[in-house]
């Protein structure tokens, strides 16, 4: 899996290519750790190039969004693949995290004009 990292206003922008599965938890994990530890507590996940994702993803995602709620911060999904966004469904947490469907959804949400 490749991860790329960019930023809108206090908001980090995690992008997920490929399979986020048990082997990838450990980077995604210290991706997390590396934004508390500089205090960046607003992350969004960006799943559009995300094509599987597994139980241990979905139970990291869920300990990250604990993480960073107990220290008043936020995550949010958007560009979720039908699978991915039925698991997701199916499972409650597209109950629990801001989820849009793209990342224009998300940037207007958070009232910042998206430049790319």
């Amino acid at each position: 899996m490749d991860i790329a990292i960019t930023s809108f206003e206090h908001w980090q922008i995690v992008s997920l290519s490929g399979k986020f599965v048990t082997k990838a938890i450990d980077q995604v994990r210290k991706i997390f750790d590396s934004f508390e530890k500089k205090n960046q507590l607003h992350v969004a996940l960006d799943l559009t190039k995300t094509t599987h994702m597994d139980s241990s993803a979905i139970s990291c995602l869920v300990n990250c969004y604990k993480r960073l709620r107990d220290k008043n911060g936020a995550i949010a999904l958007f560009g979720a693949n039908n699978d991915i966004t039925g698991i997701l469904n199916i499972v409650g947490l597209t109950n629990t995290f801001p989820f849009f469907k793209s990342k224009s959804d998300f940037v207007q949400s958070i009232g910042i004009n998206a430049t790319n």
